[in-house]
């Protein structure tokens, strides 16, 4: 039996530097059906029949290919933590080994008197007792032995039916969509960017519709939208990939020239019109240009020892971005009560922590699922194009069984 699989988050080279935030704690699992065939072959075509039950796409493609090399499992785990996630891959250097479903989440409660993780745990103890028996080879161990088959063929009939098998269909497609959203944001992977630049425009809109309810119309002010757009950037360097905030000025800074002009001259006091006519008047205005450069550098100083005041340590944080720079007044804690209001409680608390973890949550929403049933739909062009981008991770994965 493994003791330990890891959740999809080892790095493609282990001496690389990767970003804090995307490396998780992986779960240990302690009963994996792949491992008993004669349950395992059940399981695979139960969910090839439910796979059959989709309309043919992308998606139902890639998870019959998954499915036919033998790597989506179901196993008992050991929490880690307060939330578990619905699914936990086990990949090693690029190589696919196995998705495992997590039982609670599967779990069809209309199906048979017992849950899901009962009757695993008796697959488990039924299973022992065989291999104990087998030791021997009298015949009254024999007859133990066809007693124990007889109970773990009710147990396994039991379990297939316990399990909720469309549902089981989007994790197993969600998994993998995690898997290639971590692959994406690695560093040295060239479309890095494009796959952080539309779901950072995701979060916009998402947290957009908060800010409204506040009285805030972020959207009928232009220059107070670009403002509200670089602190959504600044949050996801500092929040969704834990860069320090110095480093995510930084960013802001050198590599996206409009930092200054949209967080400083959008809220300086507009010029006057006036008929420059005189010598005088004509001098009058330069040494106004001046003192103004000199106010916004100031000015930039200023918010530049805010911004390193605040502590990034919670969702919410990103209220007090927002305070900063004026351009919405809301407190961290109903921004999160909001948020979590807004996508439901699970897909808040475990894929609104690091970014790949948000942008396969993303990705997935461009096919209806049972998964996250208050996430709607943000934006199906950027969703898609999202997919797309993570998807051409594909080619750089193996997908192979591998008994663990």
């Amino acid at each position: 039996m493994p003791n330990i699989v890891n959740d999809g988050s080892n790095p493609s080279n282990p001496t690389q530097k990767q970003y804090p935030s995307i490396v998780n704690k992986a779960p240990a699992v302690v009963l994996d059906i792949l491992e008993d065939k004669e349950v395992y072959v059940q399981f695979r075509d139960r969910l090839k029949t439910a796979l059959s039950k989709f309309p043919s796409s992308r998606k139902t493609k890639i998870v019959h290919e998954l499915i036919s090399k033998n790597i989506v499992s179901l196993g008992l785990m050991h929490k880690t933590g307060t939330d578990m996630p619905p699914v936990v891959m086990f990949n090693k250097d690029k190589t696919l080994h196995r998705i495992f479903l997590e039982p609670d989440q599967i779990n069809d409660s209309t199906g048979g008197s017992k849950d899901l993780l009962t009757l695993l745990n008796e697959l488990m103890k039924v299973n022992k007792q065989i291999s104990k028996e087998k030791r021997f080879v009298t015949e009254f161990q024999i007859y133990k032995i066809e007693e124990f088959q007889k109970d773990k063929k009710k147990i396994v009939e039991d379990i297939l039916e316990s399990i909720d098998w469309l549902k089981s269909i989007d994790l197993v497609y969600f998994g993998y969509l995690q898997l290639l959203a971590l692959l994406a944001v690695d560093k040295n992977q060239p479309e890095k960017v494009k796959v952080f630049k539309v779901p950072e425009e995701l979060v916009q809109k998402q947290i957009i519709k908060i800010i409204s309810k506040s009285g805030n119309q972020i959207d009928k002010d232009p220059e107070k939208k670009r403002v509200y757009n670089l602190g959504i950037q600044f949050f996801i360097l500092t929040y969704f990939l834990q860069i320090s905030n110095k480093a995510a000025i930084d960013i802001l800074k050198n590599h996206r020239g409009e930092w200054v002009n949209a967080t400083l001259e959008d809220f300086a006091p507009a010029e006057q019109d006036l008929d420059i006519d005189t010598k005088f008047e004509k001098e009058a205005h330069k040494e106004n240009l001046i003192n103004k450069r000199g106010t916004l550098d100031d000015h930039h100083k200023y918010m530049i020892q805010e911004f390193q005041k605040i502590k990034i340590n919670s969702f919410g944080s990103l209220a007090e971005i927002f305070q900063k720079l004026g351009v919405a007044n809301i407190s961290p804690k109903v921004l999160e009560t909001q948020m979590e209001l807004l996508v439901g409680k699970e897909a808040f608390s475990l894929y609104y922590t690091n970014y790949p973890n948000f942008i396969s949550l993303m990705a997935n929403l461009n096919y209806k699922t049972q998964l996250f049933p208050k996430l709607f739909e943000v934006d199906a062009k950027l969703q898609t194009r999202l997919e797309e981008l993570i998807l051409n991770q594909k080619r750089n994965v193996i997908i192979k069984e591998k008994r663990i």
